[in-house]
């Protein structure tokens, strides 16, 4: 699995001051310039992630702080 690391907080602020900069007549070029600027970012960020079979990877009642995306193989989702 890979983890890329995408705090929730990060993004609820990030989008937050975008739309702030739109609202306050900002260009739409400005705002796109930012979102593709935050998303490089992140990229950079990411790193490739190995679990193991029969790992609990994500909890319940667990926050969610990470983007999981499945490269390979199968999961079972309890609930």
């Amino acid at each position: 699995m890979l983890d890329y690391g995408l705090d929730a907080v990060d993004i609820k602020l990030q989008t937050e001051l975008l739309l702030d900069a739109l609202v306050l007549g900002g260009a739409l070029e400005e705002v796109i310039y930012h979102i593709e600027s935050y998303v490089k970012e992140q990229v950079y960020e990411m790193k490739a992630e190995y679990s193991p079979p029969k790992v609990d990877i994500i909890m319940q009642n667990q926050l969610p702080t990470d983007f999981y995306i499945l490269v390979s193989g199968s999961l079972d989702v309890l609930t």
